[in-house]
């Protein structure tokens, strides 16, 4: 909390970026290119089972809205809305051919929900250039909530639930090309600096009290390994 805290300080102290200067706002459309490396973490277990969750893999070309509002030439805040909404069905099925009758061994609905918001306050490191080329220094925080449910169509298993509280700062490096008096071109690239998370996993099993089918895990990593491209477009309103 206290890394958080202090790279709060750090956003709220660009409300001072150009009091006296007019404000730009720009509309931004980002198309994000993410890696992460598969981890897995054990988030229930007892002296017979245990659930593990896998994380990690590429994106490409997700789409996120953006609004930037620039102080003059001295700096800018940025915002950024993630919202993400999935749902992935698989089903193996026996069918015996001689009876006509059919059996489900495995499957589930999965579903998948998410929103999170990045705030970002920046610095450009040439604030009296003239050039079309704007190259920038920010700092960002993410907060996140993250949720799958799943429901196993077989009886032999049970339904889950898994939500994740987020919390990430970065530094970002950003270079802004002037298409137009309009139009720009913005390339970022987020370096992730600290990430808390907390877990909540609740396993509906009868056989459990209410108390055992819920865990909690809480993480803290500095420096993660997750890489981050943004390419986005800007229209000046």
């Amino acid at each position: 909390m206290k890394h958080a805290l202090f790279f709060g300080l750090i956003l709220v102290s660009n409300l001072s970026f150009g009091q006296t200067e007019s404000n730009t706002f720009t509309l931004k459309l980002y198309s994000n290119f993410e890696h992460t490396p598969i981890t897995r973490s054990v988030v229930a277990q007892d002296e017979n089972n245990r659930v593990i969750s896998m994380d990690g893999g590429r994106q490409f070309g997700r789409l996120t809205p953006g609004l930037m509002i620039q102080h003059g030439n001295s700096g800018f805040w940025e915002f950024e809305a993630d919202v993400r909404s999935s749902k992935e069905q698989t089903e193996i099925i026996r069918e015996d051919l001689k009876l006509g009758t059919s059996t489900t061994q495995a499957g589930a609905d999965v579903k998948h929900v998410s929103t999170a918001l990045r705030m970002e306050g920046g610095w450009y490191i040439l604030p009296n250039s003239r050039s079309t080329f704007k190259p920038s220094i920010g700092v960002s925080a993410t907060p996140g909530v993250y949720r799958t449910r799943t429901e196993p169509k077989n009886s032999q298993s049970f339904n889950s639930a898994v939500t994740t509280y987020d919390l990430s700062t970065a530094v970002v490096p950003r270079i802004q090309y002037q298409l137009n008096e309009r139009l720009l071109l913005d390339l970022n690239f987020p370096f992730e600096v600290m990430t808390m998370s907390q877990t909540n996993t609740l396993v509906e099993n009868p056989n459990f009290t209410a108390r055992r089918q819920r865990s909690s895990v809480f993480d803290f990593s500095l420096f993660p390994n997750r890489y981050r491209v943004r390419l986005g477009l800007g229209v000046n309103i």
